[in-house]
């Protein structure tokens, strides 16, 4: 495997982030060692599906620790990688339901946060609840199993478009869940607020 990875074999350096979970590589080393992996890969192969999905991923976790303006390009550069892996594999749920939660939060923006982004760092996205929607829509089609956290953002979306029925449908389906952490009962309450103020 390590002359393969010297040699730049792009399905190996896409899934070392994979070696760093079963050899219990720290967190902080194995996003920041699996990021380079990811990009090595992706510049070897820019139209190889795994390591696009890779580098996006990584790179939008990679946001959680950056500043602002550094933030902002970040977003364009996971943005792009999001779209081209989505474009190779529509039906990747992941992917889509970062897209949109990436989408959902440009759009939920304060009029003056976009106006500071776009003046002092970079033009924002395109971005609406309804875009975001459609996403975390295509991701519920093609997910396996009752996946919580996209179950919330559908109901979030809902409910911000004053839609009280579908954003209580899938709330419902969160409450059915057996096993749900203490994140998710507190965003169940959030949303509970936001359903309350539908009219």
């Amino acid at each position: 495997m390590l002359l393969r990875l010297l040699m730049g074999d792009v399905d190996i350096i896409a899934s070392t982030d994979k070696i760093g979970n079963v050899f219990g590589v720290n967190d902080d080393q194995k996003d920041g060692d699996g990021r380079v992996y990811a990009d090595s890969a992706y510049k070897l192969d820019e139209n190889n599906f795994e390591a696009l999905r890779w580098v996006a991923i990584l790179t939008g976790a990679a946001t959680d620790f950056m500043g602002p303006k550094e933030r902002a390009e970040q977003g364009h550069i996971f943005k792009e990688y999001l779209d081209k892996a989505i474009k190779i594999n529509p039906n990747e749920f992941t992917l889509l339901h970062l897209r949109g939660r990436f989408t959902f939060e440009v759009a939920t923006l304060s009029w003056i946060e976009k106006k500071v982004c776009n003046a002092l760092f970079t033009t924002l996205p395109d971005a609406s609840i309804d875009m975001a929607l459609q996403d975390f829509i295509e991701a519920e089609h093609n997910v396996t199993f009752a996946w919580a956290e996209n179950l919330l953002y559908l109901a979030r979306c809902y409910a911000m478009k004053k839609d009280k029925d579908n954003a209580q449908i899938y709330l419902d389906k969160v409450d059915k869940i057996e096993k749900k952490d203490d994140m998710i009962h507190e965003q169940m309450s959030e949303i509970k607020t936001l359903i309350t103020k539908c009219r």
